[in-house]
């Protein structure tokens, strides 16, 4: 990989540097180098063990946002807001629907899978 090829040219360097503080400063950002190398690395594995989240999170973004860019003439999903016996509606979309998902998430009931 590039960035351990260039870590390990950077701490050869530093080891044959003559003034000390270069040197030190050098053995730092290749330490948080590493360090950004391991989060990356940790965070791709996260990813790809949770295939089915990331896959949950994507339709979520897609039907939050297909209704507000969808043509007047297309069908595209949609969320209403209702009460139980759909006498009372409103449409929901970006911001509006983040909304009322987390207020619904606050209570104490669920009829999801």
């Amino acid at each position: 990989m590039i960035t351990e090829n260039l870590i390990r040219k950077a701490r050869a360097y530093a080891l044959n540097d003559d003034y000390v503080v270069t040197a030190n400063l050098i053995n730092q950002l290749c330490d948080a180098l590493e360090v950004q190398e391991d989060n990356r690395a940790s965070l791709l594995s996260y990813m790809m063990d949770n295939k089915e989240n990331f896959k949950h999170a994507e339709m979520y973004r897609h039907l939050r946002n297909s209704a507000c860019h969808a043509p007047h003439d297309a069908m595209a999903p949609a969320v209403v807001l209702c009460n139980g016996n759909m006498s009372s509606f409103e449409w929901l979309d970006g911001d509006m629907l983040d909304k009322a998902i987390e207020e619904d998430m606050k209570k104490d009931y669920y009829c999801g899978a």
